[in-house]
């Protein structure tokens, strides 16, 4: 009796189940080269230059996004920056979603952000420099044309104009400035003329 015990207590020991194993997501890994996009858009703080990179054949497969506005080392500048690298990183990071999962994530975070002022009307209206990053993502991964080519991305005749942020400052035309962030109203009406930084917003300066 007692050996027909530990022979049961056996048999059950060598009929265990081993355990699942689930492979673990991987961060992408950037080629040398890769293809992208480069999208202009108006936006409450100046024209913003967003490429849209791609390590796959398809529009979806986005894999970093770059967005440049206003001046090197300005605050708009670092904002914008910044803003792309975390986009980036999120599409490069291990997860479960796939790109055009993780894309369709970060646009419905960044759309229909606000801020103090927008710009255009109807279903061109930019709220924010977040929004505009939105709605170059989603114009991308709808920019297939129908034949696995993407749009260009180029702006229509009627948007040919000079779409940049136009400020009445009062500046003769020898005196164009690019406004960065007023550190005190938070505006976009804080520049620099002839190394004196100022508000024309609340009048806050840098003399």
């Amino acid at each position: 009796r007692d050996t027909q015990v530990l022979t049961v207590k056996k048999e059950e020991e060598e009929t265990k189940a081993e355990p699942v194993r689930i492979s673990e997501p991987k961060s992408r890994v950037r080629s040398t080269v890769l293809h992208g996009t480069t999208y202009r858009k108006a936006t409450p703080i100046g024209t913003a230059y967003i490429t849209v990179n791609c390590d796959g054949p398809e529009p979806a497969d986005i894999f970093e996004v770059f967005i440049n506005v206003a001046k090197v080392g300005s605050d708009v500048a670092a904002d914008a920056e910044g803003l792309g690298r975390l986009i980036s990183l999120i599409l490069r990071m291990p997860s479960p979603l796939n790109p055009t999962q993780r894309a369709q994530a970060i646009i419905a975070q960044l759309k229909g952000i606000g801020s103090g002022r927008s710009m255009g009307f109807g279903k061109n209206r930019v709220m924010s420099l977040p929004d505009a990053v939105a709605q170059v993502l989603e114009q991308h991964l709808g920019s297939s044309n129908g034949n696995g080519q993407l749009a260009s991305g180029l702006p229509d005749e009627e948007d040919e104009e000079d779409d940049t942020l136009q400020l009445d400052l009062g500046l003769s035309s020898a005196q164009s400035v690019t406004p960065d962030i007023c550190p005190v109203c938070g505006n976009v009406t804080f520049v620099n003329i002839e190394g004196c930084k100022k508000c024309f917003s609340c009048g806050y300066s840098e003399c």
